[in-house]
Parts: C-alpha cells; sequence; structure tokens
C-alpha cells in the first residue's frame, strides 16, 4: 500500500481526488504494518522458544 500511495502521489500530481487518495493508500499501508508487527509479536510471545533460543545462541557465539 505505501508503494501504492506514494506512486499515485507522483502521478496524480496536485490534484484534490489524488492527493485524498494517495494519503488514504498512505494511511492504510501504515494502519496495515502497524498490525502486522503486533501480530507478529503477539506470536513470538505465544511461543517464546523462536525469540529466546536465537538470542541465547548469538550470546553464546559473542561470549566464545
Amino acid at each position: 500500500m505505501h508503494r501504492c500511495g506514494a506512486g499515485l502521489t507522483v502521478v496524480a500530481g496536485r490534484t484534490r481526488v489524488g492527493a485524498v487518495t494517495s494519503g488514504t493508500l498512505l494511511a492504510a499501508g501504515s494502519l496495515l504494518t502497524r498490525f502486522g508487527v503486533f501480530d507478529a509479536g503477539m506470536a513470538s510471545a505465544r511461543d517464546p522458544k523462536y525469540t529466546v533460543i536465537p538470542q541465547r545462541e548469538r550470546m553464546a557465539a559473542h561470549n566464545e
């Protein structure tokens, strides 16, 4: 959605309809990104082995 909004901003120029549409697409893209990050955080919190084990492995490799 971010690319569509940015592309429409360039193509539509300074028309009001283009500005409103591109702004709406940019806001929707930001909102969907935020929910995607939130959902990914919830998934990793449900099963912390996907977060904790890689962190411990990196720390062990760093300390060697």
